[in-house]
């Protein structure tokens, strides 16, 4: 059995790795946001380069260049978005493991306080007569 500086300890640790999922979440899905953002803004090379196609002239922009820079875009959000997924998994799991944890570090520290309380075994009969008490592992 785990002593209650283990216990302590693999709390700290499952609340640590918990922050470190918790931030590596939140990079991902504002990179996400921000590519997105970025593909939207890049949007009015499309409709200038259609709009100046419609009336004869030269375009303003190379299609294969839009091409490009939404591809890397898109193929940004997309590397991102798929490692959401099971990151969300882990933090999860691992919140269920802590929460677990936690249980444990109170269960032993619980025991550790009713070691030092005592049960009455047997009450005197009359004020002349002592008390009888027994100490409790419970």
């Amino acid at each position: 059995m785990k002593d209650l500086q283990e216990l302590k300890q693999e709390v700290a640790d499952k609340r640590n790795a918990l922050l470190t999922i918790n931030e590596e979440l939140t990079t991902l899905k504002n990179n996400v946001r921000e590519s997105r953002e970025l593909l939207e803004k890049s949007d009015y090379k499309r409709h200038k380069n259609i709009e100046y196609l419609a009336v004869g002239l030269e375009l303003p922009y190379s299609w294969e260049e839009i091409h490009e820079e939404s591809q890397k875009l898109r193929d940004m959000i997309n590397e991102d978005e798929s490692k959401i997924p099971p990151l969300t998994e882990h933090y999860n799991s691992l919140k269920d493991e802590l929460k677990a944890a936690i249980s444990a570090y109170r269960s032993a520290l619980d025991s550790l306080n009713n070691e030092d309380k005592v049960e009455i075994t047997e009450e005197p009969q009359d004020e002349s007569e002592v008390w009888e008490f027994e100490r409790t592992n419970n």
